[in-house]
């Protein structure tokens, strides 16, 4: 999911969408985003080597 997806799901402008995300959140779209897979990934590989 893009930010051009976000801002048009929630019907703002990137520009308003990406300065109130980093107030509220402390940290960039893209920061976020890039955090989440990476838990998500180790959550994945953790499951596999359980499984192993």
């Amino acid at each position: 999911m893009s930010i051009e997806d976000i801002s048009k799901h929630v019907q703002k402008h990137r520009n308003y969408i990406c300065p109130l995300f980093k107030k509220e959140m402390g940290m960039t779209i893209l920061q976020y985003t890039n955090q989440n897979i990476c838990y998500y990934l180790l959550i994945e590989v953790l499951k596999i080597s359980l499984i192993l």
